[in-house]
């Protein structure tokens, strides 16, 4: 069920996870980001949610989430990506907590 360009993605992943020391703890979180992003067809929200979940990067955060977005559209009035953003300067550095919060809401 999974298309030819999200394969090929993932090929590039594991091949760039094989080759780089991605999981280095010592590695700054923007950095990490940064080298993800580096790879075809990975962009902001994908970086972003790998930082979260796998590195535990108690900043990172998935703006342009439509979960987010959604759930803050219904409470806040906010709908774009950027405004998103915008809100969750207030949560930092802690916006994670925010992102699970707002999915399960």
């Amino acid at each position: 069920g999974l298309s030819r360009a999200r394969a090929d993605t993932l090929h590039r992943f594991a091949r760039f996870i094989r080759e780089h020391d991605l999981f280095n703890e010592a590695m700054d979180p923007s950095d990490f980001k940064r080298s993800l992003k580096s790879i075809k067809g990975i962009g902001d929200w994908t970086a972003e949610y790998i930082a979260m979940r796998a590195l535990k990067d108690p900043d990172a955060f998935p703006s342009s989430d439509l979960g987010l977005r959604k759930a803050l559209a219904s409470s806040q009035g906010v709908a774009s990506a950027k405004e998103v953003l915008e809100l969750s300067n207030k949560w930092r550095p802690f916006r994670p907590y925010a992102v699970f919060t707002l999915w399960s809401s």
